[in-house]
């Protein structure tokens, strides 16, 4: 057995004791113990996922070849060709009756079948030369380990598989906004059923929200959903190594206290997901830019500047934030309710629908405090921290050592 792959056993089983450990939080109360049982029949099987995908590991380690010292680009933009010809066709046999009379159905239906057969067998084509990319895009930027770039070894190795989407229940007071709970839910529930098991979790008089999510680092290799663009694939792999990476560190490791139900600074979560969503954003684009330059195409239309439309979506996200935030302090909740209900129609007929705009959507994209929906100025402080360091690789060290937001303002407040 290969050195990287003992390093991926044992890491594995690192994160699994953690990502077990995470779904016993706070289960001494009545609520934990509530919820627990609502989520039970649709909880995502960590112990099951990672048995495959370790022996999914060695087996392709014994049958797959090994990439070339350059491996080929080319693969992954036929992988994800094949994806994006997969979409086009399932769509079109969904069009309504009047709108399939031109389509060979059998026809359609025998090339899905093959391209599905053409995406199992590229997928782990794909896997391997991303993460490759990634680990050698980190080594030019001196970015290696989190022991000190102890021997120039990327550790943990860059490590996903492309699966489909998992789900998480995010659970929040009603009276503020604040991220409770957060459960994983397994990729094959229904939109009837996340509806059924929010309305029996809001029963408990919180607020409640299943929604999908583009990647997972407790487990390990991470994971990263199969049916986004391949940019986003790139961002959502480098993140998720980065909460690996971090995980070792101050900032991340104060982040699985937290999980575990220890005492920690609030603001640890909001803190660690910025670090990482910057950080990856940044890293992603050296990887794009550094292997898929040739293969970049233009915009098939120029977007549509806010001014010119009079609706600035990020803008009217804020304002509705912290509308629900003065109404909360006011303990008016059930007026925050109705006027997120009204917003919620409001944006629909701007066309952006929100399934369930509520205290506890606010919760989950609030922590990643470079997103619309958040209020917190540690975005904007992670940014500027970034801005006054040399690289990449300076402001991870920085960042990693941080414990709490103050600790964050203060190393802002020493910025030459």
């Amino acid at each position: 057995m290969n050195i990287p792959l003992r390093i991926a056993l044992v890491l594995s089983g690192v994160l699994l004791l953690f990502s077990g450990c995470s779904a016993l939080v706070k289960t001494g109360n009545e609520l934990a113990s509530n919820l627990n049982q609502l989520v039970k029949p649709y909880s995502f099987n960590f112990a099951s996922w990672e048995f495959n995908a370790i022996f999914n590991q060695i087996k392709q380690s014994l049958t797959m070849r090994q990439l070339a010292v350059n491996p080929d680009s080319q693969d992954v933009i036929q992988y994800f060709s094949y994806l994006d010809r997969l979409e086009s066709l399932k769509s079109s046999l969904n069009r309504p009756e009047l709108e399939k009379v031109s389509i060979d159905i059998t026809r359609t239906k025998e090339e899905i079948q093959q391209l599905q057969e053409n995406i199992d067998k590229l997928r782990p084509v794909a896997e391997q030369t991303i993460a490759w990319q990634i680990t050698q895009t980190l080594a030019s930027e001196g970015i290696f380990n989190p022991f000190n770039n102890w021997l120039n070894l990327t550790f943990p190795p860059v490590k996903f598989k492309l699966e489909k989407p998992l789900y998480v229940l995010v659970v929040s007071p009603r009276d503020k906004i604040e991220r409770t709970s957060t459960m994983m839910i397994k990729s094959d529930i229904s939109i009837e059923q996340m509806e059924e098991l929010e309305a029996a979790v809001d029963r408990l008089n919180v607020s409640s929200l299943v929604v999908e999510i583009g990647g997972l680092g407790a487990t390990y290799p991470s994971f990263v959903i199969q049916n986004a663009d391949l940019r986003f694939t790139i961002d959502t792999a480098c993140e998720e190594w980065l909460h690996q990476y971090l995980a070792f560190k101050p900032l991340g490791f104060g982040y699985i206290l937290q999980l575990l139900g220890a005492p920690v600074n609030p603001g640890i979560p909001t803190l660690n997901e910025t670090v990482a969503g910057v950080a990856a954003k940044e890293l992603g684009a050296l990887v794009y830019n550094k292997f898929y330059t040739e293969y970049q195409k233009p915009p098939k239309t120029e977007p549509v500047a806010p001014a010119a439309t009079g609706f600035d979506f990020n803008q009217e996200m804020r304002e509705i934030r912290k509308t629900v935030d003065q109404y909360l302090a006011r303990g008016e909740i059930q007026l925050a309710e109705k006027y997120m209900q009204e917003k919620q129609q409001f944006l629909a007929s701007k066309g952006y629908y929100i399934r369930k705009l509520n205290q506890a959507y606010f919760a989950f994209y609030g922590s990643y405090a470079y997103s619309p929906t958040s209020v917190d100025p540690i975005g904007d402080q992670v940014r500027l921290l970034r801005e006054h360091s040399q690289n990449l690789q300076e402001f991870l060290s920085t960042a990693s050592k941080l414990k709490t937001p103050a600790d964050l303002e203060k190393a802002i407040s020493q910025l030459e």
